[in-house]
């Protein structure tokens, strides 16, 4: 449990050598949990810091015990080398940000006034010590002197049995009987005597060394009544410490509430219509806001009127993407520009159906999971595949790229690559059609290099290969180029010769 000695920013326990859970308190709480310290003082004198973790907002666990007996002390300890929060130019003000200084100030005050209250209690007690130290080396002073007083007192009474007894021998010339009477009792007397006198001797030798005792407890007072003084003096330091540190926590204090109604003539909170002075009555400045709890709109008055503060973002497209829900209107081209603008960039890794996109070499689409180019560059004129056109009127010539075939033992002859194509023989080959699809068609020139044949008959022509117009498959001319027409109907290629040309 923690001792009666609690102060505001300061918890106190006796280590047990065991206990390592603390429920701490501090007046007001902290800021962070970092402002909040641990440690003991081990037998030698030396601050011993006890490293600890949070369980709790309240509860602390230490590494290790604190040893038996030492007290453990934890302790708030604010950084007061700046404001907690510092405002700037322009930032806004919360309420947080203003209770955080407050509490800052006030926590700071506190923690110098335990310190304060720390330094008077630990001077107190010395100067306590001190006194009790002198008081008994007082009281063995007194005692050595009573004792060498009563060594004096005996040494006289046994003077005073020797001068007695020299009176009875005086007397003993008159009467022999009277005179042994005497002699013996001046015997007893002076036996008496000498012991008197060995106890004053004695007694004497005791009082001077408890003279010196007492001289030394009261050299030792003296030293431990200057330490009180130096400990007083400390402790005023600190009281005047205390007394400045107060003086400036009420300056900023003031200075908090100063900033507060600065903003507060600034924002004026929420209401119901557009106000005409601030909230001290006074004058609306340029630049003041509010919150219009009916339009639900933040307002900022220009020097002259009210407008809102912003423009809500709903409703608006998001420049890093979104998704239009109406139809889209540009602005009509210009001479100076174009009325929309698609970058030519490079063409997606995994477009998806409705994507545009525009590459150095044209414009492109993708729908049904196919891409398409809508616009090549150097072409006069649109291109498109895989479109069905009905009627379509043509305007001008049509330009048709003419593909080189690449030869081999069973080359493809594929509409998709245009309907113009050719291919030079290396050898004698068996073509096949296996991208043929009903309706396309290919107009093709072979040149046979040195009277090589081609064979028709692979069934991707049809169940026997093609079919000829004449029923047989044309002669390649054994020089220049043999053009033959192939066509697919109903599943199956169909091919006419066109004729020879050099």
């Amino acid at each position: 449990m923690p001792d009666t000695g609690i102060r505001y920013s300061m918890n106190k326990f006796t280590g047990d050598g065991v206990t390592v859970t603390r429920e701490i308190s501090f007046s007001g709480g902290y800021l962070l949990a970092s402002h909040v310290k641990s440690y003991y003082t081990d037998l030698a004198g030396a601050i011993i810091n006890v490293p600890f973790t949070f369980a709790g907002p309240n509860t602390i666990t230490t590494t290790t015990p604190v040893p038996t007996g030492r007290t453990h002390v934890v302790y708030r300890a604010t950084p007061v080398t700046g404001p907690y929060a510092d405002f700037t130019d322009g930032a806004g003000i919360t309420e947080a940000n203003l209770d955080s200084n407050a509490k800052q100030a006030v926590f700071a005050a506190a923690e110098l006034t335990d310190a304060f209250n720390e330094q008077v209690t630990a001077a107190d007690a010395f100067a306590v010590a001190a006194a009790a130290s002198a008081v008994a080396s007082a009281a063995s002073a007194a005692a050595a002197s009573s004792s060498e007083g009563t060594a004096t007192a005996d040494a006289t009474s046994a003077l005073a049995s020797k001068n007695a007894s020299a009176a009875s021998e005086a007397a003993a010339g008159a009467s022999q009987t009277s005179a042994t009477a005497s002699a013996s009792t001046a015997t007893t007397k002076a036996a008496e005597a000498l012991a008197s006198a060995s106890s004053a001797t004695a007694s004497a030798s005791t009082a001077t060394t408890q003279a010196g005792t007492a001289t030394t407890q009261a050299g030792i007072a003296t030293t431990q009544a200057g330490i009180a003084t130096t400990q007083a003096g400390n402790a005023n330091t600190s009281a005047l410490a205390a007394s400045a540190a107060q003086t400036a926590t009420e300056a900023a204090r003031d200075a908090t509430f100063a900033s507060f109604d600065s903003f507060d003539d600034r924002y004026l909170g929420p209401k119901a219509a557009n106000p005409t002075l601030d909230n001290d009555g006074n004058a609306l400045l340029a630049g003041t806001l509010y919150f219009n709890n009916v339009a639900t709109e933040m307002r900022i008055y220009t020097g002259s009127a009210w407008v809102a503060a912003y423009v809500s973002g709903t409703g608006f497209v998001a420049k890093t993407g979104d998704t239009m829900t109406g139809k889209l209107n540009t602005v009509a081209s210009a001479v100076g520009s174009a009325g929309l603008n698609l970058a030519p960039g490079v063409a997606p890794t995994t477009p998806v159906n409705g994507d545009v996109w525009s590459t150095t070499t044209g414009l492109y689409t993708r729908y049904n999971g196919v891409d398409y180019q809508l616009a090549p560059v150097g072409h006069t004129h649109t291109a498109f595949t895989g479109l069905a056109l009905t009627d379509p009127v043509i305007t001008g010539a049509i330009l048709e790229d003419i593909y080189t075939i690449a030869d081999g033992a069973a080359f493809e002859i594929d509409p998709g690559n245009g309907t113009i194509q050719a291919v030079v023989l290396g050898a004698s080959r068996t073509p096949k059609a296996t991208n043929f699809a009903n309706g396309e068609s290919v107009t093709l020139s072979v040149d046979d290099g040195t009277a090589y044949a081609l064979t028709w008959t692979d069934t991707t022509f049809g169940a026997s290969g093609v079919k000829w117009v004449g029923g047989t498959a044309p002669t390649l001319a054994a020089t220049g180029l043999t053009w033959v027409t192939l066509w697919k109907v109903g599943g199956q290629v169909y091919g006419a010769l066109t004729g020879a040309s050099a």
